[in-house]
C-alpha cells in the first residue's frame, strides 16, 4: 500500500474519532495496472468506560448539556449468552438475555443524584460531592460448561466534558465471583 493511502486512512480514523458519530476509511491502493478505492462507513465506537474481560465491557459518551447519556454493555464475539438484570436509581428491576456480538442499552439522566468524593491525601484534593447519574446496578451471570460467573456492577457516571464528552465514574464497585460446574 502507498505511503499516502496509509495517511489518508489513518487521518480519516482519527478524524472520525473526534467527536462524530461515524468514520470513513478511504484505503487508495495502486498496482502497475490498476487503481481502487475503497469506502468503508462505520459507526464510532464509544470509548470505553468500564471493561470486563472475557464478560463484555461498557461503553458510551457522557457529553454536557445532553438530556439523557446512553450506556451499552457489549458482549464480545467470542464469549458466550449472558443473563443481565439491571435497575437505575432503585427502580424496577429489567431482565434481558444478551448474546454473543449483541449489547444491552441503558439511558441514564445527567445530574439525577450526587456522589460523595473522599478526600486525596496524595493529590492535595478536599472532599467533595460531584453531579451524577443515578446508581445503575447490573448483575450479570455467564454459564459455560466449565464454570459459571456472577458480576455485580454499581455505577454512576460523571462527565469529563469537553469536546469528547468522555464518561468518568464517580462511584463504581465490581464484585466478581467464579463457580466450578463440575463434578463436586
Amino acid at each position: 500500500m502507498p505511503k499516502r493511502a496509509v495517511i489518508a486512512a489513518a487521518l480519516a480514523v482519527s478524524a472520525a474519532s473526534c467527536g462524530s458519530s461515524t468514520k470513513t476509511v478511504t484505503v487508495t491502493v495502486t498496482a502497475p495496472d490498476r487503481s481502487a478505492t475503497t469506502s468503508v462507513t462505520t459507526p464510532a465506537t464509544a470509548p470505553a468506560v468500564l471493561s470486563i474481560p472475557t464478560v463484555g465491557g461498557f461503553y458510551g459518551r457522557c457529553p454536557r448539556g445532553a438530556p439523557a447519556w446512553t450506556l451499552r454493555f457489549v458482549v464480545p464475539a467470542a464469549s458466550a449468552s449472558e443473563i443481565i438484570t439491571s435497575t437505575i436509581g432503585g427502580g424496577s428491576a429489567q431482565r434481558t438475555q444478551v448474546d454473543p456480538g449483541q449489547a444491552a442499552t441503558f439511558h441514564l439522566t445527567p445530574s439525577a443524584a450526587h456522589a460523595r468524593q473522599p478526600a486525596d491525601p496524595m493529590s492535595g484534593h478536599r472532599a467533595t460531592t460531584v453531579a451524577t447519574t443515578q446508581p445503575l446496578d447490573v448483575h450479570i451471570s455467564q454459564a459455560t460448561e466449565p464454570q459459571s460467573l456472577r458480576l455485580d456492577v454499581h455505577l454512576a457516571l460523571t462527565t469529563i466534558g469537553g469536546e469528547s464528552g468522555q464518561c468518568a465514574l464517580a462511584d463504581s464497585r465490581v464484585n466478581a465471583r467464579t463457580y466450578d460446574n463440575g463434578p463436586q
